[in-house]
């Protein structure tokens, strides 16, 4: 039986992720920026359509396009962040794991990973920008993830923070979906399993339903906290097939093609979603969520035929980064604005974006490798248990053999993996107990909101959460705009 011992191919995910959303957002920056001067009433305009144009910034469409589809990042930490959360308790639901992770647990790791950085990123940007007049009541509704419900003048200092608002929600949404489901799934009968897919049914037709509701002016219907909860679907259906089906899936014979095709559907359909959906609407977000979903269950369906993750996949850099992404992602946004007017004096848009990505990218990343370190780093460790500064944290490293083969994971790597064992169907009345699961929250760092990030989407590490969302990560954000 193959088992998933973590998400090879995790950390790298969320440390490229980042990257191409500092290259998006730098695109974002300079249009932006290039419109400064003109008329003010067609900057708002564009603003809120999200329609800047990125064909202007090298006179193509295939380019900006290209620059565009980095918007895929996001929505990829929170599937993410939703795989790797919601895989423990469908682990346990299915009779994977003895028992699901505990709620006090899962609740001071979310927290504990995601409320200090977050937080602390908002305190940083008051300090460097002010609160542009907004009422205490409108900052405490940044502080409260609630900022995509309010239409305060200081929420476009901090525009990355909308994923954190959708990744809590997830957060909140999660045990309380997973608990219906086993509930059914316990009295379903023949049936069962599908009918355990019920309450996330529910919650994709209201989140359907509700995406456009109650938003403010300034709040784009793709940002919106209802209609985001359908962009986790992806990934807790990948955690479906991953925990019920993972085995034959993995001996299936043309996974490995199927695998690769599904990641170069999701790029492709990224790249051509700006001419299938209006920028910023409800059509483009439900696009980006099928082009993510299919991404991740290509990587997922790689790892499960036993192979090792692509080479640029393995590099250290972009899992150094991954690790990282969530204070990336948060910090990105700050950059930016310190950043914005870099490359002013060139002669076309086009030129200016490459000298602000040049500069934004080593900035970022130096403004969030430092809040890694002081801040989500320590935070982690604490919500833990461990010691904040100098906890022993787990160390993951990748052997010569992939990580779905084998029988004893080294005691490095038996501390860094948070998924649970895989297979086709529960164990049989009388067999011996399934192995513990841990929390579903990962051990180490990583970025994402976007996240989550990753975020999952901001932020759980390579076998955690988001950015963060990790989403990025938990990142994500990543993760992540992350």
């Amino acid at each position: 039986m193959r088992r998933m011992r973590y998400l090879e191919a995790g950390d790298a995910i969320r440390g490229w992720g980042v990257l191409l959303v500092v290259i998006g957002h730098s695109g974002t920056t300079a249009l932006l920026y290039s419109l400064l001067n003109g008329d003010p009433a067609e900057l708002l305009r564009r603003q809120q359509t999200q329609d800047l144009g990125f064909e202007r910034l090298f006179d193509s469409r295939q380019a900006g396009a290209a620059i565009l589809a980095t918007q895929l990042v996001v929505f990829l930490f929170f599937a993410l962040s939703a795989y790797l959360l919601a895989r423990p308790f469908i682990a346990a639901m299915f009779g994977e794991a003895k028992q699901a992770p505990k709620l006090r647990t899962y609740a001071r790791h979310r927290l504990g990973r995601v409320v200090p950085l977050f937080w602390t990123v908002i305190l940083i940007t008051i300090v460097l920008f002010g609160t542009d007049g907004s009422r205490t009541i409108d900052i405490a509704a940044v502080f409260l993830f609630s900022q995509t419900w309010t239409a305060a003048p200081f929420n476009q200092n901090i525009l990355q923070a909308w994923t954190m608002n959708v990744e809590m929600a997830f957060y909140i949404a999660l045990p309380i979906i997973a608990a219906a489901s086993a509930w059914i799934y316990l009295r379903g009968g023949r049936f069962a399993g599908w009918y355990a897919l019920l309450p996330m049914t529910a919650l994709a037709v209201f989140a359907w339903i509700f995406a456009n509701t109650w938003l403010p002016t300034t709040t784009v219907p793709s940002q919106s906290v209802i209609g985001g909860l359908l962009t986790f679907i992806p990934g807790i259906l990948i955690a479906v097939a991953d925990v019920r089906w993972g085995d034959r899936l993995g001996r299936w014979r043309p996974a490995p093609l199927a695998a690769a095709g599904l990641v170069v559907f999701g790029v492709l359909l990224a790249f051509k979603q700006s001419s299938l959906a209006e920028g910023g609407s409800v059509g483009e977000r439900n696009i980006i969520t099928i082009a993510a979903g299919a991404m991740l269950a290509g990587f997922v369906l790689w790892q499960l035929t036993g192979r090792k993750t692509w080479p640029f996949m393995m590099w250290r850099f972009p899992r150094w980064v991954g690790e990282r992404s969530f204070s990336i992602y948060l910090m990105h946004g700050i950059a930016l604005f310190q950043l914005q007017s870099v490359g002013s004096d060139q002669d076309t848009v086009g030129k200016q974006f490459l000298v602000l990505v040049l500069a934004a990218i080593p900035v970022s990343i130096f403004y969030g490798a430092i809040l890694y370190a002081l801040v989500e780093q320590p935070s982690t460790r604490l919500a833990r248990g461990e010691r904040p500064l100098f906890g022993g944290g787990p160390v993951r490293r990748i052997g010569s053999r992939a990580p779905t083969v084998g029988t004893t994971p080294t005691p490095a790597m038996a501390g860094a993996v948070p998924l649970a064992p895989t297979g086709s169907a529960p164990p049989a009345p009388g067999a011996p107990p399934a192995p513990d699961v841990p929390d579903g929250d990962g051990r180490a760092g990583g970025a994402g909101s976007v996240g989550a990030q990753g975020t999952d989407g901001a932020a759980g590490g390579v076998a955690g959460g988001i950015a963060g969302a990790d989403a990025p990560g938990d990142r994500t954000p990543a993760g992540t705009d992350r």
